[in-house]
């Protein structure tokens, strides 16, 4: 694969520029429509395809919850682990820039594989819902206020250590966008113990400061 295509790639996932700008772009480095169409779909996701656990796998039960957020109901996928009799340690897993999706709830479904209780909020809930398409749901993202979408997402930790099915202490990860917010949980949130960053944002000098719990950084 051409590099020069791969950072247009990232460039158009974690941007925004425009899905016939980027397409044209490709044509123009891979020399035909035919070539970019090839080569695009190899890098774009492909949900069932990569689906670990299916939604009605009966080794979890699965669910849709919603919680008071910042400016309203702020909705998520709740997952839990089949028969789980004693309260479980909890899990916020926190989408990229694009709301919460099909992959983000599979990755919820596989912490509650491993034995917690996963919360997936939308952060995208006070507009309505993340859109199924992912072009959509990337260009309303960019249009929502970016702090109206963090601190409904900040709110389902609340939600989530104080439920009666959880021990009251949670681990945060996230992906991207979600990667900085894990990280301002584990500032932010006190039943937080523990984050996990996938290439998201730093925290800055005076959040690191206030950092007292373990976090795991992927970059």
């Amino acid at each position: 694969m051409d590099p020069r295509i791969t950072d247009l790639y990232n460039e158009y996932v974690h941007g925004d520029m425009p899905r016939r700008e980027f397409v044209r772009r490709v044509t123009m480095i891979a020399g035909s429509a035919a070539a970019a169409t090839a080569a695009i779909a190899l890098f774009e996701p492909d949900w069932a395809r990569g689906q670990q656990i299916a939604p009605d796998d009966r080794s979890i039960e699965q669910s849709s919850v919603t919680w008071t957020g910042t400016t309203g109901a702020v909705r998520g996928t709740l997952v839990r682990p089949a028969g789980a009799a004693t309260p479980l340690p909890g899990l916020l897993v926190i989408h990229e820039n694009r709301g919460l999706n099909a992959h983000i709830e599979d990755v919820a479904r596989r912490a509650a594989r491993a034995g917690y209780l996963a919360l997936a909020p939308d952060g995208l809930s006070s507009v309505g819902g993340a859109p199924e398409d992912q072009e959509a749901a990337r260009d309303l993202f960019g249009r929502t206020d970016r702090e109206t979408i963090t601190a409904d997402v900040l709110t389902g930790a609340g939600y989530l250590a104080a439920r009666d099915d959880c021990t009251g202490r949670i681990g945060a990860v996230g992906f991207c966008y979600g990667g900085g917010v894990a990280l301002r949980c584990a500032v932010e949130q006190p039943a937080t113990a523990a984050a996990v960053c996938f290439y998201g944002r730093a925290l800055d000098e005076e959040r690191t400061a206030r950092l007292k719990v373990p976090v795991m950084m992927h970059y």
